[in-house]
Parts: structure tokens; sequence; C-alpha cells
């Protein structure tokens, strides 16, 4: 079946969806690798995520969703899923070295 006229779907109005994907190496702080999520029409208004999805690729990872306390930690080569979690935005930091990292937010 084709594609229908239009392609691709609008982005909805009367809510704030998220399409957010990041990709980096982290740092000791959490300021270096911090996401505010916003509304991918853009308007630059908040959003905020459905579900998370982080990947600690080459090293283990913290995350914070406030950029100030640690609320979880990702081990080297997992990822990690979160679903229904409605947070603004995230950060990230390395724990024992710089490591490559996945976040995905919808």
């Amino acid at each position: 079946m084709p594609f229908p006229t239009g392609w691709p779907p609008p982005i909805p109005t009367n809510m704030y969806s998220l399409r957010f994907a990041a990709t980096g190496t982290t740092t000791a702080n959490f300021t270096d690798n911090a996401f505010l999520f916003v509304h991918p029409n853009g308007s630059g208004g908040q959003a905020w995520s459905q579900g998370l999805r982080i990947v600690a690729t080459t090293a283990d990872i913290e995350f914070s969703f406030d950029g100030q306390n640690v609320h979880g930690r990702v081990p080297a080569g997992n990822e990690y899923f979160y679903f229904d979690r409605h947070e603004g935005g995230i950060s990230v930091r390395g724990s024992g070295g710089n490591g490559a990292f996945e976040i995905e937010a919808w």
C-alpha cells in the first residue's frame, strides 16, 4: 500500500507529542549532556515523555531528570526501558569514565 498523500503524517496540535533521540559521549557532569524535551512542531513548547530508552554503549552512565540528583545508572553494554515515565528532560554523565550513550524518548 503506498503512503497516503501528505506524508509524513502531521504532528498533533492538541497534545504535546515527543520524538526525541540523542547520542554522544559522557563527561563527568550532567550539564554537558542535558536535554530538554520540546514539541516537534518547532514551537519550542515543553513536551513530556511517555517512554524512554537509555543505552550505555561503552561505559557505565548515570542519568538525572533534574540535572542534579542521580535517578538511575545503566551499566556498560546495557539498555534500560521506562514506560509510562513522564519526564520533561534528561541529562547523563559518566560514572567511572567517558562513554558513549544513546537516548530515545517518545
